[in-house]
């Protein structure tokens, strides 16, 4: 039987991440895991801060000219709330802002405010985030001042702002718009108050780590974010449903567009019908045959977003792209009279098609969409994205199979010169089963590269084209030579970091993994925990990789019912450990393959199981991390004797790795095998 994957095979994006053509560069970077799985290790390096305002005073506006697009004023100077985010609803005598109900939480959001820190309110699309952050704000910091950027392009000014304006508090509407390459990191927070708010779903893709795996795994856990909401001090979860003493005191408003709400709070939050929210998402509906190309020119710009593209789109984007959602037959409205049907407010509130400086962007509201992102939307983010935008959409491209992005988006990286970007992106094509491509890719890059790089970069590409080289599993890799690359590794960190930095850490398992004495393995991995446990802590991440490979040994020397032990403590310490996700799910994955080696088939497969269910979630159908796992369960269930279940689990992997994978891949022909010996057995 083959190896399991393991550990290394996941480490993505753990190397500094460097856009080389900005004038404020930016490290940012997470570990990503693959197969057997690295803990992932997040490196956030200095940003840069461009743009910073004179310090006039602590309670002095500063008396330069703010940069565009970043408010700077003191609170009790604050008139229009549309300008800091809240959605407009309809016009009540020229008023686009009903009056305020005050929610149950907004004593406790004033307290938390007057504590300081970093404040944070989670709720669904509309469900009165801003305005009651908006509102608390008021009551509690009227001589504060608040500095609000409009958009990622004005965060490093508004951070330097909100250092010489004095007291200040930053304000941050839909965090998850700071967050990413270049974005927000923890290392950036202001010795100031900062007050957040961020829709339901986009927390979730930063769920803790622990909290996820020991549910069921967020499937897009953002690099840099995890880190940023661990230093959040207060976080509050606003409900988009209205409590009854909530409803009460919005029926006795007076205003007769909240008791038009009041209405309907049976089906809706009272704050996302102020936005029009469900009445949109019925226009759009209905406009399918009536307004075909109003509604195709709405939904290309919901894809765009649903893909990870986030930023404004450029009009002539847009008009290019709708086209292609245009039913053959239907005989569409012309330009002009879809775009002004888009972008017309309902009701004088919120729009399908929202007008933004430097483009568009759908409503948030509408993007809970299922069906498939077409093609031609992820063509398109190829043509007008920069490379690190590409970066951001990779993982969301990898998720749902989308291969040709990643090769796409690394040539265009290529030709911009971003070179770390490429490195990026070819990882991501190697993690889901093009390694052999990837080494190729990595190995261009760097002749391409040549002086452009740092040789602490150079290092770290090197880290992804050894484990890429000697990938074990499946016959396909080159271990040997990957341990030569890996001992000369090894002595070049040592100089670059130290003995015991994480680098060289990493670089010894590395080293381990190609080893061909499986004793000498074993000795190394379980020097690299003893040394990483001393210099790092128990806890770190780079001690639970090392447990993870020494378990991996312990399996073939020692055998698997002893591993299968160490497997499960690794799962058992997973809450007070640096623990990522993916390797989370591949302990889960090799105490299952122990299980069955040791012939605990009905064990091992219920462990599988829960396995499979995670590595769906965090890696997506088509992953080949997924493959391999439902591959294990395969085996399992025909151990089991479940025969029915094996076998229709062989056809539809069979299906699926020959479609992603290709014929020839090992997974594919093992899983045909599969499907023939189990029919065989059932007749």
């Amino acid at each position: 039987m083959r190896f399991l994957r393991r550990w290394w095979s996941r480490l993505r994006g753990w190397w500094v991440l460097t856009a080389a053509a900005a004038a404020a560069a930016v490290l940012s970077a997470v570990a990503r895991l693959y197969t057997g799985t690295t803990a992932a290790v997040a490196i956030a390096v200095g940003l840069a801060v461009v743009g910073v305002l004179a310090d006039r005073g602590r309670t002095q506006l500063s008396a330069s000219r703010p940069a565009p697009g970043l408010l700077i004023t003191r609170v009790d100077r604050l008139t229009d709330p549309l300008r800091l985010g809240v959605h407009r609803a309809a016009a009540l005598e020229g008023d686009q802002v009903p009056p305020f109900v005050p929610r149950d939480l907004l004593p406790e959001f004033v307290a938390a405010l007057g504590r300081g820190g970093f404040v944070l309110v989670v709720g669904d699309s509309t469900a009165g985030k801003t305005r009651l952050a908006y509102e608390a704000m008021r009551l509690c910091l009227p001589r504060h001042v608040c500095v609000a950027p409009d958009g990622p392009d004005t965060l490093r000014a508004a951070l330097g702002a909100a250092k010489v304006n004095r007291p200040s508090v930053l304000w941050l509407d839909d965090l998850d718009r700071y967050l990413g390459v270049g974005g927000l990191t923890r290392t950036d927070m202001p010795n100031t108050l900062v007050l957040a708010t961020m829709r339901t779903h986009e927390r979730e893709r930063l769920s803790h780590r622990n909290d996820a795996a020991r549910n069921h795994l967020d499937r897009r856990l953002a690099r840099a974010g995890r880190e940023l909401l661990d230093v959040v001090t207060t976080e509050i979860h606003l409900d988009r449903m209205w409590t009854e003493r909530e409803l009460s005191a919005a029926a006795d408003n007076g205003d007769p567009r909240i008791a038009r709400a009041v209405v309907a709070a049976e089906r809706h939050g009272i704050a996302e019908q102020l936005a029009a929210g469900p009445e949109l998402a019925r226009e759009l509906r209905d406009a399918l045959d009536t307004r075909a190309r109003g509604a195709a020119l709405v939904t290309a710009a919901i894809d765009l977003r649903r893909a990870g593209c986030h930023r404004p789109v450029p009009l002539e984007v847009l008009r290019t792209l709708h086209e292609s959602y245009l039913r053959p037959g239907v005989r569409p409205e012309p330009w002009e009279a879809a775009l002004a049907w888009a972008t017309e407010p309902l009701h004088a509130t919120s729009s399908l098609l929202e007008p933004v400086p430097d483009g568009y962007l759908a409503f948030d509201y509408l993007l809970d969409r299922t069906d498939p992102i077409p093609d031609a939307v992820w063509t398109a983010i190829v043509e007008f994205a920069s490379p690190v935008e590409l970066l951001e959409v990779a993982a969301e491209a990898a998720f749902v199979g989308k291969h040709d992005f990643l090769r796409a988006g690394y040539a265009k990286a290529l030709a911009h010169e971003d070179f770390m970007v490429a490195a990026q992106l070819a990882e991501e094509l190697g993690s889901v089963g093009f390694d052999e491509e990837a080494v190729e890719l990595l190995g261009a890059l760097v002749a391409a590269a040549g002086d452009a790089i740092t040789d602490e970069q150079r290092l770290r590409i090197g880290h992804m084209r050894i484990w890429l080289t000697g990938q074990v599993f499946g016959g396909r890799g080159e271990p040997e030579r990957a341990f030569a690359m890996a001992r000369e590794l090894v002595a070049e960190c040592i100089e670059l970091y130290g003995a015991t930095a994480v680098d060289t850490l990493q670089a010894r398992l590395i080293m381990a993994r190609n080893t061909s004495d499986p004793e000498e393995a074993l000795r190394e991995s379980r020097a690299v925990m003893a040394d990483a446990t001393r210099h790092l802590g128990a806890g770190h991440g780079i001690t639970f990789q090392a447990r993870f490979e020494e378990a991996v040994w312990v399996r073939e020397v020692e055998g698997p019912e002893e591993a299968a032990g160490l497997y499960q403590a690794l799962l058992d310490d997973a809450d007070n450990t640096t623990v990522a996700p993916g390797l989370y799910v591949d302990a889960q994955w090799n105490l299952g393959g122990s299980l069955l080696s040791a012939g605990e088939a009905r064990g091992a497969a219920a462990v599988l199981e829960v396995a499979v269910e995670n590595a769906l979630l965090l890696n997506g159908p088509d992953h080949v991390a997924t493959f391999e796992i439902q591959l294990t369960y395969l085996r399992a269930l025909d151990a089991d004797n479940r025969v029915d279940d094996a076998l229709e689990l062989a056809g539809q992997l069979a299906q699926n790795t020959e479609r992603v994978l290709g014929h020839d891949h090992p997974t594919t022909a093992e899983a045909w095998l599969a499907v023939d010996r189990l029919t065989d057995r059932r007749a």
